[in-house]
């Protein structure tokens, strides 16, 4: 049934992007307004007038205070924000359809491909240049994310992912840290079961905690080890793989690792909370856990008191982490005004110029300068994943991908939790991918 919801889904995203290739054109002249629709909540009201950041790393709070910063400088061509339910797409699909999109949308980047292959989006190559963006700047990974048919679509403002948020109280008590108070990070497998075997005899705990309900959890961190083994969950013709020897070969990992006691079982919100209560090793969560947990640390009644932030634990041949990025897209469409898009980008390049203060929210930053600048490693904990963002291993550029993060939770949840083997898993996942691939 849900396969069947998943593929009338992505017919109707068909649909609505076949209509919207007869991109709307406005009238010629000078926009004095820009629309922008974007998905990190609500909170217009809240920050009305404000154009200082402060200490702000909410989301929201950091989008719309940019947002009021260019407004108060620009007087003559100003953003009006519109908040969408998360993912957006639902909005985007019915102005697309209407032929009424806003100059500028909030797109995860994996879903670039899809709307540009269909005419949806503004190839923005020569208007970045023009308007004197970097792009040479942008991380390699992240660079080609944005790209389709060799023009760039969006313009990426972050790295997200998963990290390793470690306690240093339990990792001492463990004897995983080294003379630095820094803690011994595992490097391949051998190393990291030895470490989770110290860490579990220690402290009663896991060195990867997460939950079997986390709806980016099971999926994530079998991807992460199939990439690290050097798989893709894409052939060379863009097609499904996730039922190669390699990729069974990870989840029996996977599994193994959780029955150990490697990685927790249960549910996530019962995991954060030990770990908030000082109780559980370390954890899995994504760059927007960091602050999370670093506001844990500076309140005198939680029980964490000393946190680090890691990379992705390496298990395989080469470090590799499920990640993706936040982007703005411009869906004018191919024949849109280009006063309408150059007004767009008059922003993205402000966004674009504003990364660090982005990055305020536990994000990694897209500009490898940004990564490498002493403000960016002041931020809590950003010195101590920066190599995160390069390690990052984003979807492959196929609408089928639309599907994955459903369709692979549920059949390696089943794996786990033992109603079906690794094997036929992966084998109904690969067929219900392909069933939805055939129909692009």
């Amino acid at each position: 049934m849900k396969t069947k919801k998943s593929l009338i889904s992505l017919l109707v995203l068909v649909a609505l992007l076949i209509v919207s290739n007869a991109s709307p054109t406005a009238a010629q002249g000078e926009p004095s307004r820009i629309q922008l629709w974007r998905f990190f909540n609500e909170c217009a009201s809240k920050f009305a007038g404000v154009t200082t950041l402060g200490d702000t790393t909410d989301v929201c709070a950091v989008q719309q205070v940019l947002a009021n910063q260019w407004n108060a400088e620009h007087p003559e061509l100003q953003v009006e924000t519109t908040s969408l339910v998360w993912p957006g797409i639902v909005e985007l699909n019915a102005a697309l359809a209407a032929g009424t999109p806003p100059e500028i949308m909030s797109l995860h980047a994996f879903r670039v491909p899809t709307y540009a292959s269909r005419g949806a989006l503004t190839p923005l190559t020569s208007y970045l240049k023009e308007a004197g963006i970097d792009v040479d700047d942008l991380l390699p990974n992240v660079r080609d994310a944005v790209t389709y048919n060799g023009e760039i679509y969006a313009i990426p403002f972050d790295v997200h992912g998963i990290l390793w948020h470690i306690n240093l109280d339990l990792w001492k008590q463990a004897g995983l840290l080294n003379a630095d108070g820094k803690p011994n990070i595992p490097v391949g497998l051998e190393a990291f079961e030895a470490a989770c075997k110290q860490v579990l005899e220690k402290t009663n705990s896991p060195i990867f905690g997460g939950g079997d309900d986390d709806i980016v959890g099971t999926e994530v961190i079998w991807f992460s080890i199939y990439a690290q083994m050097g798989g893709s969950i894409a052939d060379e013709n863009g097609m499904p793989s996730v039922n190669t020897p390699a990729a069974i070969e990870a989840l029996e990992l996977q599994i193994r690792l959780r029955n150990e006691g490697c990685f927790s079982s249960g549910e996530l919100a019962k995991t954060y909370e030990g770990f908030n209560q000082g109780k559980v090793a370390s954890v899995n969560g994504g760059t927007w856990m960091v602050n999370e947990f670093d506001a844990q640390v500076r309140d005198p009644n939680a029980g964490l008191k000393n946190l680090y932030v890691a990379p992705y634990p390496q298990l395989g041949d080469k470090p590799a982490v499920w990640g993706g990025s936040h982007t703005f897209v411009v869906p004018l469409g191919p024949n849109a005004d280009p006063a309408r898009v150059k007004a767009a980008v008059q922003y993205l390049k402000f966004f674009y110029d504003n990364q660090l203060a982005w990055t305020r929210t536990g994000h990694a930053s897209v500009r490898q300068s940004v990564l490498d600048s002493a403000e960016y490693k002041a931020l809590p904990h950003h010195d101590e994943y920066t190599e995160f963002a390069n390690q990052v291993v984003y979807l492959p550029k196929a609408g089928w991908v639309n599907a994955f993060d459903q369709i692979l939770h549920e059949e390696i949840q089943a794996a786990i939790l033992g109603e079906k083997s690794p094997e036929q898993a992966l084998n109904d996942a690969q067929a219900r991918l392909v069933d939805i691939a055939s129909f692009q």
